[in-house]
């Protein structure tokens, strides 16, 4: 088994009351995550596909005093959306089409074409907001699709490997394969500064793709569209 075998997702019922029902059958559409926002600030989010204009996303978490707060986005294709919302953490999040198990309703919309990442303003690799053009790095040449024996991998740049975490997202942001979202699985096993990926490239990064490191939830379209 490979780690990009691997995947939590929900059950048929996933109250948050007490005293309810939970469990039964799997449910594909919800992902479990558990990834904080370090340091605590506003999120923002983006798609891979040029085609997700109508698509909301709903989200929620605690400010810095504990208390819920929620916002709502709507998506603007392969440009990120960002949020005035600051957050100590995220709780849940829905995209247009989200089923009604989970604490968040279907935002209303058009379900996502594309992967979509809801990622913490500042990013991990390199400092400064996700927002900002000027901060990118540029991977090494050596990322391969899925061979059946590894996972996809990605190799950034020499060092990044060492500080980068599992469940952090690699967002290709211009060169070979631009625009595409995978989640970090794996950092080690695979050879300095290669990380494993969640699932195949639609197109295999190489030295000319720039990337960042981003924090936070992604909705893979793939195997199973995830919506909550």
């Amino acid at each position: 088994m490979l780690p990009s075998d691997i995947v939590v997702y929900g059950s048929a019922d996933m109250p948050e009351t007490d005293g309810a029902t939970i469990g039964g059958a799997a449910d594909f559409t919800p992902c479990i995550a558990f990834y904080e926002i370090t340091p605590a600030g506003s999120v923002d989010v983006i798609s891979s596909s040029l085609s997700d204009t109508a698509t909301t996303i709903a989200y929620s978490g605690r400010d810095s005093t504990g208390a819920v707060q929620s916002q709502t986005l709507t998506l603007n294709r392969q440009s990120w959306v960002t949020g005035s919302q600051s957050f100590e953490r995220l709780l849940c999040a829905a995209l247009s089409g989200a089923n009604a198990n989970g604490p968040l309703a279907d935002p209303s919309g058009t379900p996502a074409v594309g992967d979509v990442a809801l990622a913490a303003h500042s990013c991990v690799l390199p400092a400064g907001a996700v927002t900002t053009d000027a901060t990118v790095r540029n991977a090494q040449a050596g990322s391969a699709n899925h061979s059946g024996t590894t996972p996809s991998l990605f190799k950034p740049q020499s060092g990044n490997g060492a500080v980068v975490s599992i469940g952090q997202i690699i967002w290709t942001k211009s060169g070979t394969g631009a625009s595409q979202l995978r989640q970090i699985i794996a950092t080690v096993g695979y050879g300095t500064d290669i990380v494993a990926v969640s699932r195949d490239w639609g197109t295999v990064p190489d030295n000319t793709t720039t990337y960042k490191i981003l924090q936070e939830m992604l909705f893979e379209i793939s195997p199973n569209p995830v919506t909550q």
